[in-house]
């Protein structure tokens, strides 16, 4: 309905005023776009057997561009989780992205053991999350772009008993918090 909209006033304007009403069109075009590819993604959670995979592994899969460090503290465990987690790195990655602020320029990423669960931390140096923005911005929906993105990570760790939730300081950075049960995790190497 918005592209359509945008269509019928593209038609009662010149040349010259058509390009505000491309470039919205083109904008809802893209949040379409991302709609139905989350739906794909959706629909397939869960559907697979949980499996073992490297954390540290998934971590460098992350197209990290040539502007930001991202530094990770060896994680040589493995976790038994849904064939998607990747996803969740993904995610956290385009969040630091697309929230961090001009002046974005590292990611750290560490693992912990605190008996009796796992702890994998994803930190950036961005602007963070007001407080009272930290458990809403897990809700389907809100917040800039298609707004499915950590609800969609949340939904892929809950599958395998993985929880995660927002501790950062607004001003110094975000900082995710993933942990996972015990039996949901492995050592893969000395280290953890």
């Amino acid at each position: 309905m918005a592209a359509e909209g945008y269509l019928d006033l593209m038609e009662g304007s010149d040349g010259l005023h058509q390009q505000p009403f491309k470039d919205k069109i083109l904008q809802t075009l893209e949040k379409i776009k991302r709609q139905i590819k989350f739906t794909k993604e959706y629909e397939t959670l869960g559907s697979q057997q949980p499996i073992w995979q490297d954390i540290d592994t998934l971590i460098r899969r992350c197209e990290v561009p040539p502007s930001l460090h991202l530094h990770r503290d060896r994680c040589v465990a493995e976790v038994y989780a849904d064939p998607m987690v990747g996803k969740v790195f993904e995610n956290l990655l385009d969040n630091s992205l697309r929230h961090g602020g001009e002046h974005l320029s590292i990611i750290r990423v560490s693992c912990e053991v605190t008996d009796p669960v796992f702890t994998i931390t994803w930190e950036d140096d961005g602007v963070g999350i007001p407080p009272d923005e930290k458990e809403r911005i897990f809700e389907r929906g809100y917040g800039e772009g298609s707004g499915l993105g950590l609800f969609f990570t949340r939904e892929i760790l809950a599958i395998t008993g993985m929880t995660i939730h927002e501790d950062g300081i607004l001003g110094k950075g975000a900082r995710f918090v993933i942990t996972v049960p015990n039996g949901h995790w492995r050592a893969t190497h000395c280290g953890v």
